[in-house]
């Protein structure tokens, strides 16, 4: 690809910031510590601890999880408003890009730094997209497109993660983001995957990008 074709992002001083909704309450200081903790897989202690304690009971209260309640849209739509009040205001999203995305094309987009699980992405669709799990559109996030998340495998079976994202959450094989791409729609992978993700925190000045043997988007991206 010739250099000029690549998209060239607007100065620091230029972009948009784009307002996300911020929520408050008295019950928001127990609803941010349940959601993050939540969000990081801060229950699985816990699971172990049941699965081992009542095996039959707690893999009966998974199966009904989730084979029926990720299954109703009542459900999904209520986890979606309890992770919105309970999500950081503090995170902020900007857009810098030049020129607005074109519908009638699909594109393959990256987001960095990973952190944990993709804090940017799940924050932003947290506060301002509660209809993504339905659409595939966050507006706040690509205005305009359609896309899927193509991200580990497991995450689209995590709590809160799946009910936010529904089906526009899938795993992050070049077979898969083709499939997505060849469906019409857009594809946003992170690919430094979990190696980037143990930098998080790493260093308060700089973000760490992982791309040592994944270039393979690269590729993928080139091929469609």
């Amino acid at each position: 690809m010739a250099p000029s074709a690549l998209p060239v992002p607007r100065p620091l001083a230029e972009v948009v910031e784009v307002p996300l909704p911020k929520r408050s309450g008295a019950l928001r200081p127990l609803a941010h510590f349940l959601v993050h903790h939540a969000r990081v897989l801060g229950y699985l202690p816990l699971l172990v601890y049941m699965l081992a304690r009542r095996t039959r009971g707690t893999a009966a209260g998974l199966a009904v999880y989730l084979g029926v309640l990720r299954r109703m849209k009542v459900w999904n739509h209520t986890v979606h408003r309890a992770i919105a009040y309970g999500s950081s205001n503090k995170p902020r999203w900007f857009h810098a890009f030049r020129k607005p995305y074109d519908p009638s094309k699909t594109y393959l987009m990256t987001t960095h730094p990973h952190g944990i699980l993709c804090c940017g992405v799940f924050n932003a669709c947290a506060r301002a997209e509660p209809e993504f799990k339905n659409t595939g559109v966050c507006q706040s996030i690509l205005p305009g497109l359609r896309f899927t998340l193509c991200f580990a495998p497991a995450v689209q079976w995590y709590p809160l993660h799946g009910e936010m994202y529904g089906k526009y959450c899938t795993d992050a094989s070049a077979a898969t983001v083709k499939k997505v791409l060849d469906s019409g729609m857009s594809a946003a992978i992170c690919p430094g995957g979990f190696s980037e993700a143990v930098y998080t925190g790493a260093s308060r000045d700089y973000d760490h990008a992982y791309l040592d043997g994944r270039m393979g988007f690269i590729k993928v991206a080139i091929e469609k």
